[in-house]
């Protein structure tokens, strides 16, 4: 007499549904790192007031915002403190091998003095040509307007870059490799 055996065609049935779902999974992985995410920024600073704002763009139209900043103070902002921060983080993302779309800066600043807004004008357009061919942007738009008699800063930061996810993953294994060897070595 031949024996049905249900547990055996049950277990072949997990298997390949078991199977599917892991072909499925890494279809899914593999997609997920090869689109990019392209994010906008925009940075203003008018007088006291700072407007930031980080946007994820999905397919074109969908943007979601993930960072959203309009801040005004009463007393003076320091914008040389908030620039040293975003420069100690410029090696990060040079990891990050973007891809910029568009880079679009206006500026109109003075020191009061006409000596020192000129030489603060090719200090400015040195930094700028720098960051411009260390990321490899293409066409960017820069507007510096000086003005050699008034205190003056105002500034108009906008970019969308794409950044693949894979990038972003490996460029944290590196960083957390990073801070546990050097942290090792401190003491």
């Amino acid at each position: 007499m031949n024996k049905i055996n249900i547990y055996g065609d049950y277990k072949i049935w997990v298997k390949k549904k078991l199977l599917l779902i892991l072909l499925i999974s890494i279809f899914i992985f593999i997609v997920i790192f090869l689109i990019p995410l392209k994010i906008r920024i925009v940075y203003r600073y008018i007088k006291d007031r700072k407007y930031f704002r980080i946007q994820l763009i999905i397919l074109k139209n969908f943007k979601i915002t993930l960072l959203k900043n309009n801040k005004k103070k009463n007393n003076k902002v320091k914008l040389e403190n908030d620039l040293k921060k975003y420069i100690k983080y410029i090696h990060i993302l040079k990891k990050l091998n973007i891809r910029w779309e568009y880079f679009n800066l206006e500026s109109d600043y003075g020191l009061g003095d006409p000596a020192y807004t000129a030489i603060s004008y090719g200090i400015i357009w040195s930094i700028l040509g720098t960051f411009i061919t260390a990321f490899d942007i293409k066409e960017p738009l820069v507007k510096l307007n000086p003005d050699c008699n008034k205190k003056v800063l105002t500034l108009n930061i906008e970019s969308i870059f794409s950044i693949y996810i894979g990038n972003i993953i490996h460029t944290a294994i590196f960083i957390l490799k990073e801070e546990i060897f050097n942290g090792c070595t401190k003491y």
